[in-house]
């Protein structure tokens, strides 16, 4: 039954119209930022080089989060009170069914974003004949998984308020994707500014590569975004259970 449900709400997410049209305009953009911006490096680097590729995670993130957040206000619409009165028919318990739902939330963001990073890998293969993608591991994880808890959680929580916020919420992201806070990680939720700042002076290696070392207070603000984001997402998570 739940995996039944899963199929039946990702295939709503994914064939949506919006979903495809930002996700069409997703991949573009992720070719055509790779062949102008990334190419070229990011504060005097390689373009394979772990701050460039950070970069480019930073610059697609914001189009991956707005499909998201988009996505989620499908969660407190009007016809999803519809579906409810449809769904609310199974044996499947309130809280699996809002689990199952999110779940599909998550694999959506999931999906458009293994598909960026696959263009990026043939990328790098085609362009510089770069196979060392064990290296970009890192930056995945400390890129994309702290905001997308962050902004996840917030809009659930948003959303579990009032739709109009979480329709609110969306600019204001897409702001904040825009703004470089450089040396102050913990307001750069995106980490646009700190890893364009990093490189510019931090030593390089024998290469003449900046080395790759994250300071303790982008750690510390990765992990609480993720923090703030869990706590919101559970609180949100309660909230609904019980309306639904």
């Amino acid at each position: 039954m739940e995996s039944k449900i899963l199929k039946y709400e990702l295939k709503r997410i994914i064939f949506s119209k919006i979903f495809v049209i930002t996700f069409i305009i997703e991949i573009f953009y992720s070719v055509i930022n790779l062949y102008t911006e990334i190419i070229q490096g990011v504060s005097g680097t390689s373009p394979f080089s772990q701050w460039s590729y950070c970069k480019f995670l930073c610059d697609i993130n914001a189009i991956m989060l707005l499909i998201l957040m988009l996505s989620c206000t499908g969660l407190f619409s009007r016809n999803e009170q519809r579906v409810k009165e449809i769904t609310s028919c199974t044996a499947l318990p309130t809280k699996k069914y809002l689990a199952t739902k999110c779940l599909a939330l998550i694999l959506s963001y999931i999906i458009v974003a293994i598909c960026c990073i696959l263009i990026s890998l043939v990328f790098y293969k085609t362009t510089f004949s770069f196979s060392s993608f064990q290296n970009f591991l890192l930056p995945i994880l400390i890129i994309l998984l702290p905001t997308f808890v962050f902004v996840f959680g917030t809009s659930m929580f948003l959303g579990s308020k009032s739709q109009t916020l979480l329709y609110a919420w969306i600019p204001v992201v897409l702001v904040l994707s825009l703004v470089s806070f450089n040396s102050t990680p913990f307001l750069d939720i995106f980490a646009k500014g700190y890893v364009a700042y990093m490189p510019t002076v931090l030593p390089v290696d024998h290469l003449g590569e900046p080395v790759f070392r994250l300071s303790l207070d982008f750690i510390m603000s990765r992990l609480l975004f993720t923090l703030v984001g869990m706590v919101l997402y559970v609180a949100s998570f309660k909230k609904l259970s019980r309306k639904i």
